[in-house]
């Protein structure tokens, strides 16, 4: 099934959380690994703008890839040096729609001789349409910038709880419109070191859209 690309006016603002889920096993390096303090990657600029339906994107919200040729996010990692934003845009994960199966008009047919009753591979596959509001932040992003400078921690050993923590996904737009992907500092485990989300709350929604995509819960 391909994706399905729509936009429709902002409905109710929905309140964003830290979704978690329990995943099997736990070790040393933990089910958010840490990048080494030595290898920072540089975020890519995307010239297009932010694409809150890029599939890393959306796989990072509801957890599931979107059906079809999804196009690929732009690289996450530190704001490049001369990168100068003054946006922040926020994808803001939204309900779950099953989607309604069209009528089909069966024919019925007398088989020779007496067969299984063939596989239908539509039960096998849950067509669904997942929503994200993509939320245009305004304000003084300069303590957002600070909090993103921060260096991760390095893994050192200690086991980790077997817990996924999403973190949150954002655009920093400059005025061209060129954005970027900033990487979240974490703590050895993975997990969103403490207080670095906090600016995102002192920022203004000044406006928002809502995007559909379809995905396939199997």
């Amino acid at each position: 099934m391909g994706t399905s690309w729509r936009a429709r006016p902002a409905g109710p603002v929905v309140l964003a959380a830290v979704t978690a889920a329990l995943l099997a096993g736990s070790g040393g390096s933990g089910v958010n690994p840490a990048p080494p303090l030595e290898a920072r990657v540089v975020a890519e600029v995307a010239r297009g703008g932010p694409d809150c339906l890029a599939r890393e994107v959306l796989l990072e919200l509801v957890g599931v890839e979107p059906a079809g040729s999804a196009p690929a996010a732009s690289r996450s990692g530190a704001v490049p040096e001369g990168f100068e934003p003054v946006q922040v845009v926020l994808c803001r994960p939204g309900p779950l729609s099953p989607v309604e199966p069209e009528p089909r008009v069966v024919v019925p047919t007398v088989p020779a001789f007496p067969s299984a009753p063939a596989a239908d591979a539509s039960h096998d596959r849950r067509p669904t349409t997942a929503t994200v509001e993509q939320v245009t932040l305004a304000g003084d992003i300069s303590p957002l910038l600070t909090a993103l400078a921060r260096p991760s921690d390095a893994e050192d050993g200690r086991p980790c709880p077997a817990v996924w923590q999403s973190k949150p996904q954002i655009y920093l737009v400059d005025a061209g419109g060129g954005a970027v992907r900033p990487r979240w500092p974490v703590t050895a485990c993975g997990f969103l070191r403490q207080g670095a989300a906090d600016a995102l709350a002192q920022l203004e929604e000044v406006s928002s859209v809502d995007l559909t995509a379809e995905i396939d819960l199997c």
